[in-house]
C-alpha cells in the first residue's frame, strides 16, 4: 500500500482527476489512500502526452512540489495519444480500438480535421463561417465514387467559363454544359425538361431538328408576323375557325376543294372571273 506522508517523498501511482493543460497541472488521487485529498502536480513528461481524466499516472515529489513522471495505464476500453504545438493546437488519436479516429484541433479547442479509418471517411470543418481553399495553380477533386455537395445554396464564379463533361475521353457520345464567353451550350444524346411552369425570354431563337413533336392540350401563339415555309402542310383537325379583318388571300398553281356535305358561301357582293372557260354541273341549278 501506498501512503503519503508530509515529510516524505511520494513516489507512486496516482489518478487523474482533472487536468488545467494551459498551465501544464494535473489534480491527482493517490492510490491506496482515499483519505487524503487530491494534489495537484505538474507535468514532466514529453510535449506530446497531454493526460486525460481516469489515466493512472506515476507521481513523485513532496506535496509541495508534485511530479508527473510516467503513464501506467489508460481506461481500456479508451485510449488518446495526442501531439501538441507551441502555439496550442494539437491532433489526437483517440476512441475506442474499434471506433478510433484522428482528430487536428485548433488552439481554442476547435475540430478542424477528423479522419475515421474503421469508416474510410475523412472530413474537414471551417472553424469560421468562411471556409477557402486559395491556389496559385489547378485545384483537382479526384474520386472514383461521387462528390456531393449539401448546402442552402450552392454558387460558382468562373471569371472566363464554365465546363461540365459527363463521359470519358474515349467516349464518342458525352453529355456537357459550357459557358464561355456569354454563350450557353448544351449537349447530349438526350435532353429531357420537366417543370410545373416555364417561361422563356429570347429575343432571337432558332430551332433545327429532324423530326419536331409538340403536344399540349391547348396551344396559343400571338405575334404580329406569322410565315410558315414548307415542301408540304397538312391540317387535320374536327373544326376549324378562322376570323380576318382585312384581306384573305391565296395564291397556288391549283385549287381545289372537297367537301362531303353541304358548301355554304355567303357574301356581300360576289364576284367569279375566268380567263378562260367557266363551267357549273349539277343535277339542278337554282338561280335568282
Amino acid at each position: 500500500m501506498y501512503t503519503v506522508q508530509t515529510s516524505v517523498q511520494y513516489f507512486g501511482p496516482a489518478e487523474v482527476l482533472d487536468t488545467m493543460t494551459a498551465e501544464g497541472r494535473v489534480l491527482l488521487q493517490f492510490h491506496g489512500d482515499d483519505s487524503h485529498p487530491p494534489e495537484w502536480a505538474r507535468m514532466a513528461l514529453p510535449f506530446f502526452w497531454q493526460p486525460r481524466i481516469g489515466e493512472t499516472v506515476l507521481a513523485a515529489g513532496s506535496l509541495d512540489e508534485l511530479f508527473v513522471i510516467g503513464v501506467l495505464g489508460t481506461s481500456p476500453a479508451e485510449r488518446c495519444t495526442r501531439v501538441q504545438t507551441g502555439s496550442g493546437a494539437f491532433a489526437e488519436i483517440a476512441g475506442a480500438p474499434d471506433a478510433e479516429s484522428v482528430n487536428v484541433y485548433s488552439t481554442v479547442g476547435d475540430l478542424l480535421f477528423q479522419y475515421q479509418p474503421q469508416h474510410g471517411v475523412a472530413r474537414v470543418i471551417g472553424p469560421a463561417d468562411t471556409l477557402e481553399f486559395v491556389s496559385r495553380g489547378e485545384i483537382r477533386f479526384s474520386t472514383p465514387s461521387k462528390i456531393c455537395f449539401d448546402a442552402g445554396v450552392v454558387q460558382l464564379n468562373a471569371r472566363h467559363g464554365l465546363r461540365m463533361i459527363v463521359g470519358s475521353a474515349l467516349e464518342k457520345v458525352a453529355s456537357s454544359l459550357s459557358m464561355l464567353g456569354g454563350r450557353i451550350r448544351v449537349a447530349g444524346s438526350d435532353l429531357n425538361v420537366a417543370a410545373a411552369r416555364g417561361d422563356f425570354q429570347i429575343n432571337d431563337a432558332k430551332v433545327t431538328g429532324e423530326f419536331i413533336s409538340a403536344r399540349a392540350r391547348y396551344v396559343r401563339l400571338a405575334a404580329s408576323r406569322l410565315e410558315t415555309v414548307a415542301d408540304r402542310v397538312v391540317h387535320t383537325a374536327n373544326d376549324v375557325f378562322q376570323t380576318v379583318k382585312g384581306l384573305t388571300q391565296i395564291r397556288s398553281g391549283r385549287m381545289r376543294t372537297i367537301v362531303g356535305s353541304t358548301f355554304h358561301l355567303l357574301s356581300k357582293r360576289s364576284y367569279l372571273k375566268s380567263k378562260e372557260d367557266f363551267k357549273v354541273k349539277g343535277d339542278k341549278i337554282h338561280l335568282g
